[in-house]
């Protein structure tokens, strides 16, 4: 049976022969129930996430939400199909406003998708460059070594610049002690990145012995 799309076209339909309807009412039901359901789900995996994987699933989730909400054309929101609800029990209520937010809920977590994608791949970027520049530094002899200081420091710093909101990120600033850790023990040297960080440590014990002596007039000599 032909689907009738238009509102100007289903009205006098749906009061002589209303079964004619009964395939479009079940078709757009059905995109309407897996929009909701597939969005649910994708939030759960996206907003949730625990490894790279739940972000792979939630991405199809995603597609297919998206997919399903393009597929229900939007005059019909908010349009009370009784014959077929009569027929088959559904209770349809869902308003442009639902549209409208489910649509902005998929938007928030394709911009989520695509910030986690970019750190994860960066993350493995890193990773790559820290494997690399320690093999590096290994196998050189004296005056090789200086260069592979240097890529083996800058790999450190960039893993400690990944978004920390990010899964990636988290995982990131797990690394990021022991492979600080790694680099002095085994270089002698302080990565850039804990340099700043023993300063920044530094400048607040400085501050709070300041603020403790303030508090405790008058001063002897030593302070």
């Amino acid at each position: 049976m032909p689907i009738l799309p238009y509102p100007h076209i289903r009205r006098p339909v749906a009061r002589v022969a209303p079964i004619l309807l009964l395939p479009s009412f079940m078709q757009m039901d059905s995109h309407y129930r897996e929009a909701i359901a597939l969005t649910e789900q994708a939030d759960q995996l996206v907003n949730q996430a625990t490894s790279a994987a739940d972000f792979q699933l939630g991405t199809e989730k995603v597609q297919q939400a998206q997919e399903h909400l393009d597929a229900l054309p939007v005059w019909f929101l908010g349009y009370e199909p009784r014959a077929y609800c009569s027929l088959m029990g559904c209770s349809w209520r869902f308003t442009l406003d639902e549209f409208q937010a489910a649509r902005q809920s998929i938007a928030r977590m394709e911009a989520k998708l695509f910030q986690e994608q970019n750190a994860l791949t960066l993350l493995e970027e890193v990773n790559a460059e820290l494997s690399s520049a320690k093999g590096q530094y290994l196998a050189a002899n004296a005056t090789e070594q200086t260069p592979a200081i240097a890529a083996w420091q800058t790999a450190i710093d960039r893993l400690g610049q990944i978004p920390a909101e990010t899964l990636a990120g988290k995982t990131a600033q797990t690394q990021l002690t022991s492979a600080q850790r790694d680099f002095q023990d085994m270089t002698g040297t302080m990565s850039a990145s804990q340099r700043s960080s023993n300063a920044v440590e530094a400048a607040k014990l400085f501050a709070l012995q300041a603020a403790n002596a303030s508090q405790n007039p008058p001063h002897p000599e030593a302070q």
